[in-house]
């Protein structure tokens, strides 16, 4: 289907013309630029490399002001939703209907996916060529489940390599007044789209980081940095997880992350079913936050891992159960993603270790790549809107998924700063 989005309240097609084409050739043509990225909205190029990014008089020009800014709020409430935010890399979907905030609102934060393309240009001369392209390659796990289960109700951002030459994005800000029905880009990627699992453009280093260093910090927000946390979050201790975060910090693979000496690593917890299958969850937390009041607050990163190998949890995912089930007061949740909260979240570590962080916790943003990803949209639906979806329900197996999971949020500040 043709894709649209909203920017800013206005409608418009992301088609890039024939004109648009040539404006981008000759832009990332131009000799002395090196990755260059570039996207069309609204009939505008943005571009901007690497190096500029940290320019205001990039932030401010013109062409950038109708760019979606992706931030996280200071606090000057606390929010009565467990979790605040979601970040997700290549998560399959997981639910139909779609998961959303109470009152179908959308949830804060940002889910990405990979897709190639190849450009068909046309020669100068040849007045009748129309453009064409194609998406050779999609993110297999992101396309998994995209003929029945629309993606959350939340902003999109797809990161796109086309030429095998450069990065562009394309953003789609989620609105709460869209109602009911699932936006296109829930649907995104489309079923019908190449996706490959053995030359796949899955990994959260190879492919989202990289990809995400050549979006604008005003567009991607802090997904670049919590990449880090996803990819650290599939170690199988708490100390591997502190030395994954320190290489981050340090420069040891290249790649940006969060700041280690900001966030700790607060409660870890490893799920093991079977031989292979190792779930770990780890909550980080940062004391350093200030809300709009000049009052430190704790803020949190809860992970869960994704999938490990083909018989464990991947297989149970894929595989053999792939149907949907109910879950948390709502029925239409993906069999295998269920299976594998329902199991994390009834070991006696969840209880003892992870819940009591939680509650130390003013703010709380779930982060996971693959089925990280989608196990973070099911906690998210089932923490914020379970209460909504259990009202008047007397299925006692529902109000125990809900009551395992479920923590009480801190609400007063820390200190006065």
């Amino acid at each position: 289907p043709p894709r649209t989005s909203e920017i800013k309240g206005s409608t418009c097609p992301f088609v890039l013309t024939k004109s648009s084409h040539k404006i981008m050739t000759i832009i990332t043509g131009t000799p002395g630029w090196s990755m260059l990225t570039t996207a069309v909205i609204c009939g505008q190029l943005v571009a901007a490399n690497a190096a500029a990014e940290a320019s205001p008089s990039l932030r401010e020009s013109e062409n950038n002001k109708s760019v979606p800014v992706v931030t996280e709020r200071k606090l000057n409430t606390y929010s009565s939703l467990r979790v605040d935010a979601m970040y997700t890399y290549g998560a399959p979907s997981i639910a139909n209907p779609h998961v959303s905030n109470p009152g179908n609102k959308c949830i804060p934060g940002l889910r990405m996916y990979t897709e190639d393309k190849q450009s068909d240009y046309c020669a100068w001369w040849d007045w009748w060529c129309t453009p064409s392209e194609q998406i050779t390659n999609t993110d297999f796990a992101a396309h998994w489940n995209a003929a029945d289960l629309p993606h959350p109700k939340m902003s999109t951002l797809t990161l796109i390599w086309r030429d095998d030459s450069q990065v562009e994005y394309l953003f789609n800000e989620c609105k709460d007044e869209d109602g009911l029905v699932e936006d296109d880009f829930q649907w995104w990627p489309h079923s019908s789209n190449s996706a490959y699992v053995v030359d796949n453009i899955h990994s959260i280093e190879w492919h989202y980081e990289r990809r995400l260093q050549q979006v604008p910090k005003i567009t991607r927000g802090p997904s670049l940095e919590y990449a880090s946390i996803a990819s650290c979050g599939y170690s199988t201790s708490a100390q591997g997880v502190r030395d994954c975060l320190n290489n981050y910090s340090s420069g040891g693979n290249g790649l940006p992350g969060i700041d280690a000496s900001l966030w700790e690593v607060g409660a870890f917890m490893n799920h093991q079913f079977g031989g292979d299958d190792n779930d770990p969850v780890v909550v980080y937390e940062n004391t350093q936050e200030q809300d709009v009041d000049g009052n430190n607050f704790k803020k949190c990163i809860l992970s869960f891992s994704g999938s490990e190998s083909l018989t464990g949890d991947l297989g149970n995912f894929l595989l053999w159960n792939s149907g949907t089930t109910g879950y948390c007061g709502r029925h239409g949740v993906h069999i295998g993603v269920r299976n594998e909260l329902w199991q994390i979240t009834h070991d006696e570590q969840w209880a003892s270790v992870i819940k009591p962080q939680l509650e130390t916790c003013h703010e709380v943003v779930c982060v996971g790549h693959s089925l990280g990803g989608a196990l973070c949209n099911v906690f998210t639906m089932c923490a914020n809107q379970g209460e909504e979806n259990l009202d008047e329900a007397d299925d006692v197996g529902m109000w125990d998924d809900f009551d395992a999971l479920a923590w009480t949020k801190a609400s007063d500040p820390l200190t006065q700063g």
